[in-house]
Formats: structure tokens, C-alpha cells, sequence
């Protein structure tokens, strides 16, 4: 997979592939995911989005970073209402906060799976 335009933090990487579709990997690190953090995400993504709605894989396998209820509380501020957001999930807790978060916000174009290739296959179709 090409990577066309990418940001990294101590949080995340995330890149636009050849297929536009925005990938988000969170890292295995001990990096704190706030507010900040979050912000620059959102403008890295609306700025290489040129504003218009998009699609993003995030990826949470393999990484122990939880968002701060601050960044949480501004993701859910945000309208993401028009994005398609696939959520590849493995461990429990986070299982448990992405679900609650789209559900108290009725984020209808989300879904949560456990495997990449399934991911895929649901936004690809989009």
C-alpha cells in the first residue's frame, strides 16, 4: 500500500492510501491521547479531506492507548455523521468505549470489527 500523504505523532500514524481511504494506526506506545492530540488529528484529516466526508480504517490492535475523556468528548463534537469509520477492535475495554461512544452519539456510519480484512471489505464497499 502506497502512502500518499501521512501524519505521525507519539499517538498514531495515519495516511491516505492510493484507494483514498484514510488509515489510522494507533501506536503501541505509552503516549497520552488528549485533547491535543486529537485536534491535530481532526485538522490533519479535515484538511487532507479538503473538508468533504471520507472514509478511515482505525486500527487498535496491538495498542494499549486509551483517549482521555477530554479527546473523547471532542471526537463526539464533531460531526462525523457523513464519514464511514471502520474500528478494528481486539481487546475489551476498547471494545466498550468505541461501542458506547457511537452509540450515545448514533453515529450511523461506524462499525466495529475484530479482523483488518473485514474492515476492509465494509468500507471498500461505501
Amino acid at each position: 500500500m502506497n502512502k500518499i500523504i501521512e501524519y505521525d505523532s507519539p499517538v498514531a500514524n495515519i495516511y491516505l492510501d492510493e484507494r483514498n481511504i484514510f488509515i489510522f494506526k494507533l501506536k503501541e506506545s505509552g503516549a497520552i491521547y488528549d485533547v491535543e492530540e486529537g485536534v491535530n488529528q481532526y485538522e490533519f484529516l479535515n484538511y487532507h479531506s479538503k473538508g468533504k466526508p471520507y472514509k478511515i480504517v482505525v486500527d487498535t490492535r496491538g495498542s494499549l492507548i486509551i483517549p482521555t475523556s477530554k479527546a473523547c468528548e471532542f471526537y463526539l463534537d464533531i460531526d462525523n455523521s457523513k464519514n464511514f469509520v471502520a474500528l478494528i477492535v481486539n481487546s475489551l475495554p476498547m471494545q466498550l468505549l468505541l461501542g458506547q461512544m457511537s452509540k450515545n452519539k448514533n453515529i450511523p456510519i461506524s462499525k466495529i470489527f475484530k479482523n483488518k480484512v473485514a474492515a476492509f471489505e465494509w468500507i471498500i464497499e461505501k
